[in-house]
């Protein structure tokens, strides 16, 4: 699977106050492009509608902070923590996610396409309704994250933690959780969201639990 890579410039502008940029910028409907976002704290902003493109945002903190609607593309998220925050119904196109955190983060009927997530921390997060296509995740820890009726298209998962999450009515066929941590995911009685996966002999014994059944 060949994932677009973030398309960022050389000649990135510093933005001193990235948060009254941002927001002002969205308020206006303006598109903020090539800024870099470095070592900054930002508390309780509310960057509804935020359309943030060819930008990297570097070791920064967000803190009860409102991403509702947002637009990311070809951005960069290295060493951030958005734990907490609200990116319900947001959408990432050529994004990387690396050493970040964002757990117990709301990403609700969001869209990630052509996105990588390496070594970071989405545990507790809720992905509920939302489309992955194209997006590879690697060395990340999903524990009790909840993927209820999301839709996966050509995802890649590489030594992650999958550990009791909500898979409810998803569509995971075709999906390889081989090389990960796959224990007592949720689904339905029928066990169908299983169908089609594919996954390690010892992972199967492991699931054979979820259906009543023991192996002996």
């Amino acid at each position: 699977m060949q994932i677009q890579k973030p398309k960022i410039g050389d000649n990135l502008t510093a933005a001193e106050d990235f948060k009254m940029l941002a927001v002002i910028c969205a308020r206006e409907e303006i598109v903020v492009r090539g800024i870099l976002c470095k070592s900054q704290k930002i508390l309780s902003a509310d960057f509804y509608a935020m359309d943030l493109r060819g930008s990297l945002l570097q070791n920064c903190i967000f803190e009860d902070c409102n991403f509702e609607k947002a637009s990311f593309a070809d951005v960069i998220f290295k060493d951030c923590n958005f734990s907490g925050c609200t990116f319900s119904e947001s959408w990432f196109n050529r994004c990387r996610f690396e050493n970040c955190k964002a757990i117990g983060a709301i990403f609700l009927e969001s869209v990630c396409k052509n996105t990588e997530v390496i070594n970071s921390n989405f545990s507790y997060t809720v992905f509920d309704r939302s489309v992955w296509e194209n997006t590879a995740l690697k060395v990340t820890k999903c524990d009790e994250t909840s993927f209820s009726q999301v839709k996966w298209k050509n995802i890649c998962l590489t030594d992650c933690a999958f550990i009791k999450n909500n898979f409810f009515q998803s569509r995971l066929g075709g999906v390889s959780f081989a090389d990960c941590q796959f224990l007592a995911p949720t689904v339905s009685e029928s066990g169908g969201e299983l169908r089609g996966i594919q996954i390690s002999a010892q992972q199967a014994v492991d699931l054979i639990g979820i259906f009543g059944l023991q192996v002996k």
